[in-house]
């Protein structure tokens, strides 16, 4: 773990407290509703990004060099290129990213992908590939 990088994820978590106007109790719950802990100083560093993910979901905007700490998760990628497989192999009746959400709900019980743990998203990847391999499966 890059001790440079904890440390701008960080910030940029302060600054969405501060531009998103939250109070303490509002911060820490919504830490906790993004990672199921209340504490940066208990989290990784992919907790923090999902933290950030959170907080973009409620209009948070990252902005200037902030942008290059925070990296799409390989995870969330692999997900939607699959997807996208599945959609080119003719296995998907709605390709849409509402269809994409329902999965991802349906199979993990959380409401957005980006909010996934790492093993739910690796269960996800599983699944998929397993689904791509069936032959003349359509959803």
């Amino acid at each position: 773990m890059n001790p440079s990088n904890r440390s701008r994820l960080i910030a940029v978590i302060h600054v969405a407290k501060r531009d998103l106007h939250l109070d303490e109790a509002a911060y820490r719950d919504a830490l906790s509703a993004a990672t199921g802990k209340d504490s940066l100083k208990v989290m990784t560093e992919a907790e923090m990004h999902q933290v950030i993910d959170h907080f973009t979901a409620f209009g948070f905007q990252v902005q200037g060099r902030a942008k290059q700490v925070i990296k799409p998760d390989p995870l969330t990628g692999k997900i939607r290129a699959l997807w996208f497989s599945l959609k080119d192999a003719g296995k998907l009746r709605n390709s849409s990213e509402e269809a994409l959400r329902a999965y991802v709900v349906r199979m993990t019980g959380v409401e957005t992908l980006n909010w996934c743990s790492v093993p739910q998203k690796i269960m996800l990847i599983e699944s998929m590939k397993k689904w791509l391999a069936r032959p003349g499966v359509t959803s």
